[in-house]
């Protein structure tokens, strides 16, 4: 009996010890090397997911000082927000402080039906709708293909109304390592849209052909005039022709004359609209009048001055960081976002370099006006992720 009882304990012991693969794959508090705050800056209130720590571990173990990919440098928002998963959802968002081995900060998703991931910014700048919101799911797994969220912010949460079409964006799918984060909203949608860059190239390959034919049959033109003329001259009669190169002369010649008949009713036509048409002075630039709008999509703020206060680059960044500044002391602004109304591609505009800001105005100065005469550019600056 006394065996028996020793050897029923022994095996007690042995089913209770745990596997060293289990000890491997979730670190226990105390093994831990990276240094978090115990509670967020804002979020519930309570530590970060084991399995989240677990993953910034790994990161660290391979990577050393370096920050992750999923990391997040902005400070907290001066505006009201709100987080909305995919399906309209309100979500709870949290962010944490890590101390060591270096100092950065993550933001941490708390989906209602899965485990909490960390998320950072999809774009390199704000959106009109708010900050769409990746899941990175660490050093092996990398980023998840399709945004899972969007921070949406306004002067107060009752102004914050969520509506399905923050999704009509179109964004392309994510590769796990993260190429095209910092590919902006109008580029990004562009990448999707292959098959019209194709029709494009298309029509431009048949009119570079179609204007090759016309220079072609336009050199063989003049060639059967100059033939024409040298014959005249060294032929006293015509009837020496043979009747082979008479037809061909003949068919150059009515080709000849269709041409210079299109072409006397073509410049009769432009004459006669020109003269029943109103005269206007040779268009260099557009006269409408442009307007620069520094947007914070952070504060819904807006600064709107005429384009004659910011004559240089350098004007526009010293305005742009001042404005800027009331709303995030320690930003930096070394790179702005410019969309022109009405086109939807955004210019990029790095500081110290006055040949992008002349571009940028000869740009909305050259497009059609809008029907009440205006131009805009929209500006905002590019977060430092």
């Amino acid at each position: 009996m006394g065996d028996n009882y020793v050897m029923i304990r022994v095996r007690y012991e042995e089913d209770r010890k745990p596997s060293l693969s289990a000890l491997d794959e979730d670190l226990q508090p105390s093994q831990r090397t990276v240094e978090i705050s115990p509670e967020p800056e804002y979020g519930p209130k309570r530590p970060i997911p084991d399995h989240l720590a677990d993953i910034l571990e790994e990161w660290h173990r391979e990577r050393k000082g370096l920050p992750p990919c999923g990391s997040y440098n902005s400070s907290r928002p001066v505006q009201q927000w709100k987080v909305f998963d995919r399906q309209g959802r309100q979500i709870q968002l949290s962010k944490y402080d890590i101390i060591s081995p270096c100092t950065y900060s993550v933001l941490v998703l708390h989906p209602s039906d899965s485990p909490e991931m960390l998320v950072r910014s999809r774009l390199p700048h704000g959106s009109k709708h708010g900050t769409y919101l990746v899941a990175w799911l660490g050093l092996s797994k990398g980023y998840e293909a399709q945004c899972c969220a969007i921070r949406m912010f306004a002067s107060s949460t009752k102004e914050i109304v969520y509506t399905q079409e923050v999704w009509n964006n179109n964004f392309p799918d994510l590769d796990p390592e993260g190429q095209g984060l910092k590919t902006s909203l109008s580029k990004a949608i562009s990448q999707t849209q292959p098959q019209d860059r194709g029709r494009e190239r298309e029509r431009g390959q048949a009119q570079k052909k179609r204007s090759e034919q016309m220079k072609e049959r336009a050199l063989r033109n003049s060639r059967a005039v100059r033939n024409r003329a040298d014959a005249g001259n060294s032929l006293e009669s015509p009837d020496e022709f043979s009747d082979t190169a008479s037809s061909s002369s003949e068919e150059e010649e009515e080709e000849e004359e269709e041409i210079v008949a299109a072409s006397t009713a073509k410049k009769r036509k432009l004459q006669h609209q020109s003269s029943n048409a109103p005269v206007k002075s040779p268009r260099t630039t557009n006269s409408a009048k442009v307007t620069v709008k520094l947007v914070s999509y952070k504060s819904g703020a807006i600064r709107a001055f005429p384009l004659k206060e910011c004559k240089t680059g350098k004007d526009l960044f010293h305005k742009a960081q001042t404005f800027f500044r009331l709303f995030d002391r320690d930003v930096e602004v070394k790179i702005l976002s410019c969309q022109i109304s009405p086109e939807r591609m955004q210019h990029y505009l790095f500081d110290g370099s006055e040949g992008e800001f002349d571009l940028l105005v000869e740009r909305a100065k050259g497009i059609s006006s809008t029907d009440d005469g205006l131009v805009t550019i929209e500006v905002n600056h590019v977060l430092g992720l």
